[in-house]
């Protein structure tokens, strides 16, 4: 946007001579397109929008303001453009007035580093803060004791949690002007800030090294009851690999790995599910203490609703059979409902291997038709 020269006096003169000597009687609409020309006027117009192309007229004047055989003139203008722009909040105008200027690449370093410091506060006002940090280095290197792109500087590295290099700016521009209010309260701001990082810093490195002890108690008691997980180069397990294969797959169980209570109980994620009806329950926290008919019971007592899909009520915990799949799901293993689920998961008899950190039981009705087919598919 190019600033052109007030002229209210010289209306105001017009004005007054025109009442003194003729009454001139105007309808609103022909006063408001009166107006309107002295507007879109190249030498009245207040503000242009160079989105759209220029007229012949405004070309020329554009030509007379912006003469690039005078750069240091020409990015002069371009600088108070930038700075009425920026008064009127059009910050965005104002970045391509100022970013103009600095293409010419004026010989004058101290309009340079203005140019340079007053595209930063445009910057930071439309939250650019990682440009205006630039265009503040880049000012000092035209002015090193520019005080005005000190203090912006370092107003962008506390806006982008920087409080070490908050206090570098702050350091410099104190060697300028020890006194600095502005500078020394955001210098108390960045050393506030620099020490909750670290005491942040030291409260997330304290609950890391406290939780990749507790996964390592957790591996150990696993290998110690002779619990198998599924794993590529099992002999070789690592601290990651472990945890990764312990991530349920279950989009429910992503937050229910298998823990360590204080009483030395494991606590899984369990599936059962009823692949006659294609459905499955998930128990979130089954301890290893716990055994089968326990939850059967609660799932399928006789004074518990049943679920939607048993229509007929069939299942019930002295109608149903419970397998685990072993052998990379090569076979079907029955086990007993009495069992915990600790003594089936290390019963080497069983050789049950957990996928996903769940363990999953399938449950068949005894007289099923359907159950007859699915065994079909296992060796038994």
């Amino acid at each position: 946007m190019a600033k052109k020269d007030n002229c209210d006096n010289i209306f105001d003169y017009y004005f007054e001579a025109g009442e003194s000597t003729e009454k001139i009687t105007r309808t609103p609409e022909e006063t408001e397109k009166w107006l309107s020309e002295f507007d879109n006027h190249p030498a009245f117009a207040s503000e242009i929008d160079f989105s759209k192309p220029l007229s012949p007229e405004m070309e020329a004047m554009q030509q007379l303001i912006y003469d690039e055989n005078d750069p240091e003139a020409c990015a002069e203008n371009y600088k108070e453009d930038g700075n009425e722009n920026f008064k009127k909040k059009k910050y965005k105008i104002a970045v391509e007035n100022y970013s103009a200027g600095i293409k010419l690449r004026c010989p004058n370093k101290e309009l340079n580093a203005t140019l340079y410091s007053n595209r930063a506060a445009a910057q930071f006002r439309i939250k650019n803060y990682g440009s205006a940090l630039r265009d503040c280095l880049a000012a000092r290197k035209f002015k090193p004791d520019h005080m005005k792109a000190i203090i912006k500087g370092s107003q962008c590295c506390l806006e982008l949690s920087r409080p070490e290099e908050v206090i570098m700016w702050c350091d410099a521009g104190l060697v300028y002007d020890d006194k600095n209010e502005t500078l020394l309260e955001l210098r108390m701001k960045a050393d506030k800030l620099l020490k909750e990082q670290q005491r942040n810093k030291r409260r997330l490195e304290a609950e890391h090294r406290k939780k990749v002890k507790s996964e390592k108690e957790l591996l150990q008691i696993i290998k110690e009851r002779n619990i198998h997980l599924e794993m590529e180069n099992e002999p070789k397990v690592t601290h990651e690999m472990f945890m990764e294969s312990i991530v349920p797959e279950c989009p429910t169980g992503a937050a229910k790995m298998v823990h360590l209570t204080d009483d030395g109980s494991l606590v899984w994620p369990v599936l059962f599910l009823y692949p006659e009806f294609g459905e499955t329950d998930f128990i979130a926290a089954f301890k290893d203490s716990d055994c089968l008919k326990d939850h059967i019971n609660v799932m399928f007592g006789d004074n518990v609703e049943p679920p939607c899909w048993d229509t007929e009520r069939k299942y019930r915990p002295d109608t149903i059979d419970i397998f685990v799949e072993v052998k990379r799901k090569t076979k079907l293993v029955q086990v007993n409902p009495r069992q915990t689920l600790g003594e089936i998961l290390c019963d080497i008899k069983i050789g049950y291997i957990i996928s996903a950190g769940t363990p999953s039981f399938l449950i068949l009705l005894k007289d099923s038709p359907y159950r007859a087919k699915f065994l079909e598919k296992y060796k038994l």
